[in-house]
C-alpha cells in the first residue's frame, strides 16, 4: 500500500508540474501580446494581475512540486491526498490572482498554501539525512513568517511590501529550491547545513537591502558567493552544469561590486535569472526526465536572457517579435511536456 501510494505521488507531481507550466507559459504568452498589441476587446484582463498570477502559478505549482518530488525521491513520505488537495488550492489561488490580484480570497489561499509549505518542512525534517534539504523547514518557517507582513504592508507602503515579497522569494531560492535542485542533481552536501542557512539569510537580506546593511550585507553577499562557488567546484557536474550554475555566484559578486546595478530592475531580472536559468532548467529535467532538443533548450535560454535584458532597460510595450519568439518558446515547451507526460504517465497505479 505504502509503495502504490508512493508511486502514485511521483505520478501526480511530475503531471501536476507540467500542469502549471503550461499555465504559467500561458500566462506569460497573455501578458506579452498585453504589452505587445494590447488586450483584446471584451475580455477583462489586467497586466499586473497577469502579472501576479504568472509569478503565483510558477512558484505554487512548478518550483513546489519539483522540491516535493526531490523530497519524496530522497524518503520522505508524502500522502497523494495532501498533493491532490496542494494542487487543486494552488490552481485556483493562481487563477485567482489572474482575475483579482492581491485581495482577500488570494492572500487568504496564499496563507492556506504556506501552511502546505510547512507540511513538507516538517516530513523533510523528519527525514533529514545528510542532504541539501536538511535545512528546507527552517528556510520555509522563516519564509512563512514574510507572508502576513508582506500583505500588511501591500496597501501601507508599497515599495517596502515589493521589497519584502522580493526578501520572500530569494530566502526561499536560497534555502529551499536551489539545495532542491543541487540534490537533484546528486550533488552531496559536504558543508553544514547550518552555515549555509546563515549565509542565505544573510545573503537574501543584503541583496535585497544592500544600503540598510552595508557593509555587513555586501560582505556576507560576497561570502555567500563564495560559498556558492565552492558548491560549483566540488559537485563533479559536468561543464555544461558548472558554466549553468555558475551564473548563481557570479550575478550575486557582479551585485557586490557594482552598486549601480542594485536598481529594481536589476534585482527582479537577477533573480529571474536564478530561477529561470540553474534550478529551473536542473529539476525541470529532474522532474520530467528528458532531455529536450537542443533547438528548444536554445530557444528557451535565449526567451529568458531578452526576458531579463528588458526588465533591466524597462523595456515597454514589448515589440510583436518579442511576443512571437515567447510565444513559439510556450508552445515548443508545452508540447514536449504534454507529449512527453501522455507516453510516460499515461496510467495511474493504482492504490
Amino acid at each position: 500500500m505504502v509503495r502504490e501510494n508512493g508511486a502514485a505521488v511521483e505520478v501526480w507531481l511530475r503531471r501536476y508540474a507540467a500542469l502549471f507550466v503550461v499555465f504559467t507559459l500561458t500566462l506569460g504568452v497573455l501578458m506579452r501580446w498585453g504589452l505587445a498589441v494590447g488586450f483584446p476587446r471584451g475580455l477583462a484582463l489586467d497586466f499586473l494581475h497577469l502579472r501576479h498570477a504568472h509569478s503565483h502559478a510558477g512558484y505554487f505549482g512548478i518550483l513546489v512540486a519539483a522540491w516535493w518530488l526531490v523530497a519524496k525521491v530522497q524518503g520522505v513520505r508524502l500522502d497523494v491526498r495532501v498533493v491532490h488537495a496542494y494542487a487543486a488550492t494552488a490552481l485556483l489561488a493562481s487563477a485567482l490572482f489572474a482575475v483579482m490580484g492581491y485581495r482577500w480570497p488570494t492572500m487568504a489561499l496564499s496563507t492556506v498554501l504556506a501552511l502546505f509549505w510547512l507540511y513538507g518542512g516538517v516530513l523533510q525534517h523528519r527525514a533529514r539525512g545528510g542532504a541539501w534539504l536538511d535545512g528546507a523547514a527552517v528556510g520555509l518557517a522563516a519564509g512563512v513568517v514574510l507572508v502576513p507582513m508582506i500583505a500588511v504592508m501591500a496597501r501601507r507602503d508599497f515599495a517596502l511590501s515589493r521589497d519584502l515579497a522580493h526578501l520572500f522569494v530569494a530566502w526561499l531560492l536560497f534555502t529551499v529550491f536551489a539545495p532542491a535542485a543541487w540534490q537533484a542533481s546528486g550533488c552531496q552536501r559536504r558543508r553544514s547545513i547550518l552555515v549555509h542557512l546563515v549565509l542565505a539569510a544573510g545573503a537574501a537580506v543584503g541583496l535585497i537591502f544592500p544600503v540598510a546593511t552595508a557593509p555587513v550585507g555586501p560582505m556576507v553577499l560576497a561570502a555567500f558567493s563564495a560559498w556558492l562557488l565552492l558548491v560549483v567546484v566540488e559537485a563533479g557536474w559536468s561543464l555544461w552544469w558548472r558554466v549553468l550554475w555558475s551564473v548563481l555566484p557570479a550575478g550575486l559578486l557582479v551585485a557586490v561590486f557594482v552598486p549601480q546595478l542594485q536598481h529594481h530592475n536589476w534585482r527582479m531580472a537577477g533573480l529571474h535569472a536564478i530561477t529561470l536559468g540553474p534550478i529551473l532548467v536542473t529539476l525541470g529535467w529532474f522532474v520530467f526526465r528528458l532531455r529536450p532538443p537542443w533547438v528548444l533548450l536554445a530557444g528557451y535560454l535565449v526567451a529568458v536572457v531578452g526576458m531579463n535584458t528588458a526588465l533591466v532597460l524597462d523595456v515597454a510595450p514589448a515589440p510583436v517579435w518579442v511576443a512571437l519568439f515567447s510565444t513559439a518558446t510556450a508552445l515548443g515547451v508545452g508540447a514536449v511536456l504534454v507529449h512527453h507526460q501522455a507516453r510516460q504517465h499515461f496510467a495511474i497505479p493504482e492504490e
